[in-house]
């Protein structure tokens, strides 16, 4: 196994990289979606009975929601293969009891930050939320302009600036109604509001301000799994509308399985590519609202094969040559420091486009990308949303890569370390944030080819 050394305060994971003449031949299981995870917690935390969570991701990033709905007044507990919640109280009229008077710290999860604050403002009291201080950069003032729009009361500190710590003055139930919301930023604005619409008096009417919506699976899945408890979502052309359930109530099965994690799946699969081996997922789904799905068009594009190699189970059979890509990834932008990894081994020209919005992640990750690949030997220039890699094999060293405290950009160099050796990655740690057992997996797959 390779041993995390320690720098003036930096922590280096040394990557594992393959021999020339190594092929993979790897099984992998991967825990639960992140994305997932986070919405159905927040279900399960409105709803009317315990949810017992199958499957559901253990890591920083769910931690940090389930102290956030603890602190509001939920019970979360994580056991070996579940989370167990049992949801907030509520008043002899059948209310929800949302609990004020608290302080929430979500971390580095944007998912966390965005998605608490609706619920925050129908607390019975003051709610403070703030996150890591390498997160406050993260875009936020599109939800806080549309929860001012519901009537509700968000200051910020300095008070000159839309950022964190925000101060909620929750008066409990929100009226709903319409209200129309800029989420150029992030999709996650429009899930809070949709996850939260079923508690507002009168619903909740959504309309976008601006027909741009980043990362737009991701409120298909919201909607999805809102349709699973029994929630109708009217969609029309840039705008959503939720009626509330009779009497405010929510019902969730007892028992919820929650599918892999698909975008985690992604240094697996270009572990394939770039070994020229392959990788076999487990229980992949058929059919799912993930992002991660596209890595199915995209590397097939990049020359891989599928298969399925016994039910549920997914075999990518990576090329002797990368192909170059040219895609639009503005749907998907959480998968693109893998593929540009995957890139680096194309030669030829790849173009990422329509990804500006990643600028505000938790790095700017059109930057960071660009930055570690030069450092590779690769050329790589980014436009206002587009970012430009001239792939080459053969011109790619060994050097230390910064992940700027990012999972995905730390795996981003372990998939570049698997063919590159000399490759050290700063602050590998820093994959604890969606993915905990990654470091562990990873050099698994490694040393059993």
């Amino acid at each position: 196994m390779n041993k995390i050394s320690e720098c003036r305060g930096v922590a280096w994971w040394q990557a594992p990289a393959l021999p020339p003449s190594a092929h993979l031949s790897s099984t992998v299981r991967l825990p639960g979606s992140k994305s997932l995870t986070a919405r159905w917690m927040l279900l399960a935390a409105i709803s009317t009975q315990t949810t017992r969570l199958v499957g559901a991701l253990d890591s920083a990033d769910t931690r940090a929601m389930g102290r956030a709905l603890a602190q509001l007044g939920a019970r979360v507990h994580w056991n070996l293969d579940a989370c167990v919640i049992k949801p907030f109280p509520r008043s002899d009229t059948g209310q929800l009891i949302i609990r004020g008077g608290v302080h929430i710290n979500a971390g580095q999860s944007g998912t966390v930050m965005r998605f608490i604050l609706p619920l925050a403002a129908m607390a019975h009291g003051t709610v403070t939320v703030d996150c890591a201080n390498n997160a406050r950069h993260r875009p936020i003032s599109g939800l806080v302009t549309a929860l001012g729009g519901l009537g509700v009361s968000i200051a910020s500190q300095p008070a000159n600036r839309s950022g964190f710590p925000l101060t909620i003055h929750g008066r409990g139930q929100l009226l709903g109604g319409t209200v129309t919301v800029d989420a150029r930023a992030s999709s996650q604005y429009i899930s809070a509001l949709l996850l939260a619409a079923p508690l507002m008096k009168n619903g909740l009417t959504i309309h976008l301000a601006h027909h741009e919506l980043p990362s737009a699976p991701h409120v298909e899945m919201t909607i999805r799994v809102l349709q699973s408890c029994g929630i109708d979502v009217v969609v029309s052309d840039g705008s959503w509308a939720i009626q509330p359930p009779d009497s405010s109530q929510i019902t969730l099965p007892h028992d919820v399985t929650i599918e892999p994690d698909l975008s985690n799946a992604g240094p697996f699969l270009a572990a394939a590519m770039v070994a020229g081996g392959t990788v076999t997922i487990e229980n992949w789904p058929a059919y799912s609202q993930q992002p991660g799905m596209a890595y199915l068009a995209l590397l097939h594009r990049a020359g891989a094969t599928f298969a399925e190699k016994s039910p549920g189970n997914l075999t990518c059979h990576g090329p002797a040559t990368i192909r170059p890509l040219s895609v639009d990834m503005h749907d998907v932008g959480e998968l693109v420091p893998t593929i540009a990894a995957i890139c680096a081994f194309a030669d030829g020209q790849s173009h990422l486009s329509n990804i500006g919005h990643l600028r505000g992640h938790e790095t700017d990750r059109l930057q960071a990308i660009t930055n570690e690949l030069t450092k590779l030997g690769i050329s790589a220039t980014t436009t206002a949303d587009d970012l430009i890699i001239n792939g080459h094999s053969r011109a790619l060293h060994g050097t230390d890569l910064d992940s700027y405290a990012d999972h995905r950009m730390a795996t981003f160099g372990a998939i570049l370390g698997l063919r590159v050796p000399g490759i050290r990655v700063a602050n590998m740690e820093t994959t604890a944030k969606t993915f905990p057992q990654f470091v562990n997996m990873w050099e698994t797959m490694v040393t059993n080819g």
